[in-house]
């Protein structure tokens, strides 16, 4: 997802629903000149992002509302979120508030699982959860493994590209990963 967005430089990024700060610590590694913000939820995973991320001076960490996440609107050219769209209880309202952030332009990466419509991906998953494996995703994504859970999978890409359309999102790309198990969608701030 970090190399759909391209050149890094100079932007203000937020990763919404950062968990254990991965994704925001990698978006300010991978550039200096960019401020990234990680936007929790839970204070024990951000107190580890905030430890993880000890020294990286363009990485800060805030705590939000999942309903209202407390920033100023219109602030940010570039919101990622990875894994994370359906733990949101109401991911629509997730949405709009990604949309709010957003510089007008602005774009937005959503990295996630998409739900399995057939027997076969139903299966690997559940034998996936059962086993504790998943050959597929790198091992930084392993560490976080709860939320692969068949059960608990609740993202249809094809949904969320109409939920983001009707959110005011135009969808530039929609790229299938790990044989259609996961996905990145690109999309732009109308």
């Amino acid at each position: 997802m970090i190399d759909e967005i391209g050149d890094l430089e100079g932007l203000d990024i937020m990763d919404v629903a950062t968990g254990v700060g991965t994704t925001a610590l990698m978006l300010a590694k991978r550039c200096r000149s960019c401020r990234v913000v990680g936007l929790g939820f839970e204070d024990a995973r951000l107190d580890i992002a905030k430890e993880r991320s000890r020294g990286v001076k363009n990485l800060e960490y805030v705590k939000a509302d999942m309903d209202y996440f407390g920033t100023s609107t219109g602030r940010f050219d570039v919101a990622v979120s990875s894994f994370t769209i359906g733990n949101f209880n109401d991911p629509i309202k997730a949405i709009g508030e990604m949309h709010r952030i957003l510089k007008q332009g602005g774009r937005l990466f959503l990295l996630d699982i998409n739900k399995p419509h057939n027997r076969v991906l139903n299966s690997l998953w559940a034998m996936n959860y059962a086993l504790k494996v998943n050959p597929l995703l790198s091992a930084g994504v392993q560490k976080e493994a709860t939320y692969f859970d068949i059960r608990r999978i609740r993202v249809d890409r094809d949904n969320l590209v109409e939920i983001l359309k009707g959110s005011g999102f135009n969808v530039k790309r929609v790229r299938s990963l790990s044989f259609g198990t996961a996905f990145v969608i690109t999309a732009e701030k109308i």
